[in-house]
């Protein structure tokens, strides 16, 4: 889910066009504001990457419990963030976020 209303998604260039290289279609990116994530963690049916930061904001620490996965482009802000022991965690110094998601992208497409 893009932490963005979905009529800003065009403002994220770079995703867009990552999605067009890897022929997902846009409409079926959920955005912020289309989902219930209170209600689907509620439900058990919210499994959460948090992506471009290893530090969760004030309300994703309400999600807390759902993060399975986290990506990050930088260090580690925060160690006194302590997530479950099955969350799996990948922080690579490397110039984006987006070098790690379009790199799963391209390795998932090849294995397809």
């Amino acid at each position: 889910m893009f932490p963005v209303p979905r009529e800003d998604l065009h403002l994220r260039t770079d995703a867009i066009k990552l999605f067009e290289d890897c022929d997902i279609n846009t409409t079926n990116v959920a955005c912020s504001g289309d989902l219930d994530l209170d209600q689907l963690q509620q439900e058990g049916r919210l499994k959460l990457t948090l992506v471009d930061h290893s530090v969760p904001s004030e309300y994703e620490r309400d999600l807390m419990p759902s993060v399975v996965e986290v990506i990050d482009h930088g260090q580690e802000e925060d160690s006194s963030t302590e997530y479950e022991a099955n969350v799996e965690k990948r922080i690579c110094p490397v110039g984006s976020c987006s070098t790690l998601i379009a790199d799963d992208f391209v390795n998932q497409k090849q294995e397809v």
